[in-house]
């Protein structure tokens, strides 16, 4: 059983650890800022999914609301081939027709090169959906502690609780930590190294 499994039962939580029931009214802000920073510091596989994109013309196409970062490109050929990521000056060396090669990403907007209307498959990290609008998402079924103490510091900073504050960055710190190690043992430890050099 999760710790709190909701939007409603985290702010219980975060009003009982400060013992302020007081901030319910500003508790959709301090959520969307922890939301924030955790978007910026976290990169689960739950938080990976695919989309297919079809360019235009000159090869643009939009990248999704709740792009974080790329995975991998996927040009929807036969047989389908990775796209590599290539920095704007030298993305403009494949200026030749043919299928799209690399491709950059300026803004929200990803372009491939050569351009192409190829469309493409992108996997990438999304942003969590709004735990105030969604009410509940994998983040707090997963790590309730992550969301708790990213939510107790916005609070605590607020609040001027300089202790509370510095505290929760602590156990923040701790708690993403924990989650990215137990991220790269369930996407890692059971895959093979193969050398490319020569072995005795």
């Amino acid at each position: 059983m999760a710790a709190f499994a909701d939007y409603s039962e985290l702010v219980i939580a975060v009003g009982e650890y400060l013992d302020r029931a007081d901030l319910v009214d500003v508790m959709p802000r301090f959520v969307a800022m922890a939301e924030a920073k955790i978007n910026r510091r976290m990169r689960d596989r739950r938080m990976l999914t695919d989309v297919t994109l079809t360019p235009d013309e000159t090869g643009a196409c939009d990248l999704p609301v709740d792009f974080l970062e790329v995975e991998r490109v996927e040009a929807q050929t036969a047989p389908p081939r990775l796209i590599e990521a290539a920095a704007g000056r030298y993305a403009t060396g494949f200026s030749s027709a043919g299928s799209p090669s690399v491709y950059t990403i300026a803004g929200t907007t990803l372009t491939l090169r050569p351009a192409s209307a190829t469309p493409v498959t992108l996997r990438y990290f999304q942003a969590l959906p709004g735990l105030e609008t969604a009410l509940t998402n994998w983040l707090i079924s997963a790590y309730p502690d992550i969301y708790l103490y990213a939510v107790v510091f916005e609070a605590a900073t607020y609040a001027r609780d300089t202790a509370s504050a510095a505290a929760a960055a602590q156990l923040f710190g701790d708690a993403l930590e924990a989650a990215d190690l137990d991220n790269r043992r369930a996407r890692w430890s059971n895959v093979g190294f193969r050398s490319l050099e020569a072995t005795p």
